[in-house]
């Protein structure tokens, strides 16, 4: 299955799939193939930031794992927004508050990657 959603460049259809009310007993295996496939999901960061937040545990393990495997982010000021976001949730307690804990100093690192400077070559 996940050589076909390769091929395919499949990222709209299964985040479609994600969002259907339809596949929520389902919805944490569907979320899992985003991320064991390899594609590229930064388009939908907001998405797996929200379903990250999920009250379902392991709805939220695998969005927190797609989103520490996005390698391009739009911005700095996204990643503050994320990290903010990400923040709420652990102040409101959330069930999965030390899993969110650890993706908001993940968002943390990447954000620090904004400012460094490349050197021209």
């Amino acid at each position: 299955m996940l050589k076909i959603l390769k091929e395919s460049n499949a990222q709209d259809a299964l985040v479609e799939v994600i969002l259907d009310l339809e596949n929520l007993e389902n919805r944490n295996l569907l979320i899992a193939a985003c991320w064991e496939s390899g594609l590229d999901f930064s388009k939908y960061v907001n998405v797996f930031l929200k379903l990250a937040i999920d009250k379902d545990l392991l709805v939220s393990l695998e969005a927190i794992t797609v989103v520490e495997n996005i390698e391009t982010y739009e911005s700095k000021e996204f990643l503050e927004t994320a990290i903010a976001f990400v923040g709420k949730a652990i102040d409101a307690k959330h069930p999965n508050h030390e899993m969110l804990h650890d993706l908001k100093l993940h968002l943390f690192e990447v954000m620090k990657g904004f400012d460094k400077v490349e050197e021209p070559s």
